[in-house]
């Protein structure tokens, strides 16, 4: 995995050169997963770390209308303050 990527997308990111690679990726809809200790995100740190993998994932497979869409979706939601 890509550990260029703090967190969130490096699954994505995987998944995405598997198939690349001919790797069928398959999802598994009833799973789920528990966290025992602590709590997974949900702070301003997580968000930013968020929203900066979601940025290099896009940069990496020149995905450069999902990352404008996404920009000009956070630019609209912060109007709305």
């Amino acid at each position: 995995m890509d550990e260029r990527f703090f967190l969130y997308y490096e699954d994505i990111e995987w998944c995405h050169r598997m198939r690349d690679h001919g790797w069928q990726v398959l999802l598994e809809p009833t799973a789920t997963a528990v966290h025992h200790l602590g709590k997974s995100g949900g702070g301003p740190r997580s968000r930013q770390a968020y929203r900066e993998s979601f940025e290099r994932y896009c940069d990496l497979y020149g995905l450069w209308g999902l990352r404008l869409a996404s920009r000009l979706g956070l630019a609209l939601r912060r109007g709305e303050r």
